[in-house]
């Protein structure tokens, strides 16, 4: 069996892969994202060394599609283009950051951001050296956008990065109830908790009776909001 790292990292490599075909465009770069803010552990495909350390040391303060920017934005998708970014940026800093751009003959940039329980935690970059075309199918972007969280969550999951949700020991939930609970906050139909756990649906929908019971709600959205309201 692969390493958890081996896995992280062969997931990560698929991915790039895939939304470079999906959106025919192979110039991709993933990273992590470290308290919904801080960019790091970047992997790069076909992207120029030297526009990957020039955006690293000076001009990602200039990227409107900085996570950072994004979040503090309050923007809550989590697709974004450059060319609607750049609308709520300074005249300078668009200048700026094109002439950047330019030098590597980039038009444009796409960013997806990923979600666990509520916090960014990864993002994907796709540049494109030509103009986005009026074709380009906006639902086949939000399809792959979903496939690549929910196997992101998967791959989280797996690795023990529960979602903080403290129910466990103060109502006596099993380690499956609250992963369960965890998926559930994660916005995870039964289905997609059912393929990410390994159980069958019936199991899943087990669990879920006997986390109302314990908790003493009846539904999803009761469950959320206990889960959100635990110090």
């Amino acid at each position: 069996m692969l390493s958890r790292q081996a896995e992280q990292m062969e997931f990560i490599d698929h991915t790039m892969r895939f939304v470079g075909s999906l959106l025919a465009s192979d110039r991709v770069a993933f990273y992590q994202v470290e308290n919904g803010r801080r960019m790091l552990e970047f992997q790069i495909r076909n992207v120029e060394q030297e526009f990957h350390d020039a955006y690293l040391r000076s001009m990602h303060a200039y990227d409107p599609l900085h996570v950072t920017r994004l979040l503090q934005a309050g923007r809550s998708n989590k697709i974004f283009w450059l060319h609607d970014q750049e609308r709520d940026c300074a005249a300078a800093v668009v200048e700026r950051y094109r002439a950047f751009l330019g030098a590597f003959h980039i038009s444009d940039v796409t960013e997806m951001l990923f979600g666990f329980h509520g916090e960014v935690v990864a993002g994907i970059s796709v540049l494109w050296n030509r103009p986005i075309s009026a074709d380009t199918s906006l639902d086949a972007i939000y399809a792959a956008h979903a496939y690549i969280e929910f196997h992101l969550q998967k791959l989280l999951m797996a690795a023990g990065r529960c979602p903080p949700v403290d129910l466990g020991s103060r109502y006596g939930l099993t380690r499956r109830e609250v992963e369960v609970s965890g998926l559930v906050c994660c916005g995870r139909t039964n289905a997609e908790i059912a393929e990410c756990l390994g159980l069958g649906l019936a199991t899943v929908k087990t669990h879920l009776i006997n986390i109302y019971r314990k908790l003493g709600i009846e539904n999803r959205a009761s469950l959320v909001a206990l889960a959100s309201g635990v110090q």
